[in-house]
């Protein structure tokens, strides 16, 4: 939701300060880049270290700490009277938020490897669930005194919703976040080893709960479990001249062994590739959800759709709805058989023609019913590539870490994660400035080379060297050259 608001909050901003006098969309990119980015840079101080706290302390209160932060600094958010209080708002939020290392660790530590994709999908599906509501409750609750709203009894002169336009949506995301305040302390049960309820004290309420340390080296031997069956079922396979087993049930057990190549694909690929990868995929869609919503409030004039708060909501509401149903059915059905890494690499490879076709919409000039067509269609296969790309390299990242020090290696990747978000929407916003800038210059190549495909274009580069230069290298060999592999070694 801050994302939706936050380019017309800067404009407001903006308007306040110089009244009268112009509002140049550099100012507005650079202004709107920065608010997004306060955020990042507070995650990018503080997520190690609640990662560290979550491996001693548990997950829950960490996560009971985030959404307190939720409540209180999106209210703030919304309350803000000036530019500088909209910075320390999202600032604190993000100082104090630490939920997706939390949640991505209790998956972790929660489910079998086997079963990863499912539970990362689910989390996907939360993100799209919030990616369908977020944007919706932006746009339709922003300014409701000068909207289609119109909420009479609240609006006379000098009221609340007169003086803060965007407060009524915050109050709502507020109010939802103490609501998930309140379903974590009372029906969260801890994850981490060391802090799990006994058996004994399990049935007898949380006021009476026993913890008993259970050893880490046991924890990972648990994970690794269905990994280690599914490398006995490859090595004990019949290998024949042709190079693959005889019949379809020996081919079905073949395909999936093959299929469950994260583990030796993570091998190569290590804590260290993985956490950079994060970073980079990161980095490339906050990149690109920062730019749409500039470039979409642009003037038409500018090379933007002229969109006002309520006419971008819907087709940002149905990437989130797209995100929901392929998080819950398509990857899990997809990665079972292409594998992670592979649908990872897809959804890299789809993400740059993608950003790409997003602003062939300003190409129809102002044609409402065109442009939304357009834009329903790009940020809906966005939303698959994203769910791909996203959800491939968490459990590559939950796979590669040790149990023991799970929150840690979330939290360097929160870290990580923070500081390319930190910049993304900075340099999403200073690159929307400095593309129209460069159309102003007589020498731009306007009419062959528009200048908002610029930021977009750069987004495809990256989704196609981070492809290149993280997993292209550690692609999982074909079933025949397994088999070939175990042969010589025999």
């Amino acid at each position: 939701m801050p994302f939706t608001l936050a380019v017309y909050m800067v404009r407001g901003f903006e308007s306040t300060r110089n009244p009268g006098g112009e509002v140049t969309e550099a100012a507005v990119g650079s202004a709107t880049g920065m608010l997004a980015a306060v955020f990042c840079a507070a995650q990018l101080v503080t997520s190690y270290p609640w990662g560290m706290i979550s491996d001693r302390v548990g997950r829950k209160p960490v996560m009971l700490v985030g959404n307190l932060s939720c409540v209180l600094s999106t209210l703030w958010f919304g309350l803000a009277g000036s530019y500088k209080a909209a910075v320390a708002s999202r600032a604190v939020g993000g100082a104090f938020n630490a939920i997706i290392l939390a949640e991505k660790s209790i998956l972790g530590e929660g489910i079998p490897r086997a079963s990863q994709a499912e539970g990362f999908g689910l989390l996907s599906l939360c993100w799209g669930l919030g990616s369908l509501v977020g944007p919706m409750m932006g746009g339709s609750l922003s300014a409701p005194c000068t909207s289609a709203l119109r909420i009479g009894a609240l609006c006379h002169e000098g009221s609340l919703l007169v003086q803060r336009p965007y407060f009524l949506p915050c109050l709502l995301a507020a109010a939802m976040s103490a609501a998930a305040t309140v379903m974590v302390a009372l029906d969260l049960e801890e994850t981490v080893p060391s802090r799990r309820r006994s058996a004994g004290a399990a049935g007898g309420g949380s006021s009476g709960a026993r913890y008993q340390p259970v050893p880490a080296a046991e924890a990972d031997e648990r994970r690794d479990s269905s990994s280690k069956s599914r490398e006995l079922e490859l090595r004990h396979l019949p290998s024949l001249p042709g190079g693959l087993p005889g019949g379809k049930e020996d081919q079905g057990m073949l395909l999936r062994a093959f299929r469950g190549d994260s583990a030796r694909g993570n091998a190569a690929l290590g804590i260290d590739g993985s956490l950079v990868g994060y970073g980079l995929i990161a980095f490339m869609f906050n990149l690109l959800d920062e730019v749409t919503p500039i470039w979409a409030s642009a003037d038409v004039s500018n090379g933007g759709l002229g969109f006002a708060p309520a006419e971008l909501a819907p087709s940002l509401s149905f990437g989130g709805a797209v995100l929901v149903v392929w998080a819950l059915h398509g990857f899990p059905w997809l990665s079972g058989r292409l594998g992670v890494l592979r649908v990872l690499r897809l959804g890299l490879w789809h993400t740059a023609p993608l950003a790409l076709l997003t602003p062939c919409a300003s190409l129809f000039h102002g044609a409402r019913l065109p442009s939304q067509a357009l834009m329903f269609a790009a940020l809906g296969f966005k939303a698959v590539a994203g769910t791909n790309a996203f959800t491939g390299c968490l459990i590559l990242v939950n796979e590669a870490a040790p149990v023991q020090s799970l929150g840690a290696v979330n939290g360097a990747g929160q870290s990580l994660a923070s500081l390319v978000r930190a910049a993304g929407p900075a340099l999403g916003g200073l690159t929307w400035g400095w593309s129209s800038q460069l159309a102003a210059t007589p020498w731009w190549p306007s009419c062959w080379l528009p200048h908002q495909f610029l930021p977009f274009a750069l987004v495809a580069a990256l989704a196609a060297a981070t492809d290149l230069a993280v997993y292209a290298r550690h692609e999982p060999p074909a079933p025949e050259e397994l088999l070939a592999q175990q042969a010589g070694e025999a």
